[in-house]
């Protein structure tokens, strides 16, 4: 799970590396963020190639894979070995062209990044 000042990694090409979250969106004082929530982070490393983004911008991003359980409604739940987020516009349509790594079926369908992912957990 996503908490304040948790640090977590980029999954796609966008040009930022490593972010921070630093606010929780959605609902009144929300403790934690699951994968398909958005949350509000600031870049602490970037690619150096590549000037979308600077170190110290905050943007908006998107939860993707968690360490924490994952639970679906037919009892199966899923694992992640670490934290992972795509920045997004405020309308949560992703920066980077390619997202790297597994993605939840749920989320894709969600926010139509049927397109750009490369595997998706069914």
């Amino acid at each position: 799970m996503i908490c304040f000042l948790t640090k977590i990694k980029i999954a796609d090409n966008c040009g930022a590396r490593l972010a921070q979250c630093i606010k929780l969106l959605g609902g009144a004082l929300p403790k934690r963020a699951l994968p398909g929530k958005l949350i509000v982070v600031v870049i602490k490393r970037v690619d150096p190639q590549k000037k979308k983004f600077k170190v110290g911008a905050i943007s908006r991003a998107l939860v993707v894979r968690t360490a924490a359980v994952f639970f679906r409604g037919y009892g199966v739940w899923l694992r992640f070995g670490h934290n992972a987020v795509v920045i997004t516009n405020k309308k949560a349509a992703p920066y980077g062209k390619r997202l790297r790594g597994p993605f939840l079926k749920e989320i894709c369908i969600r926010y139509n990044l049927l397109g750009t992912v490369t595997r998706f957990i069914v």
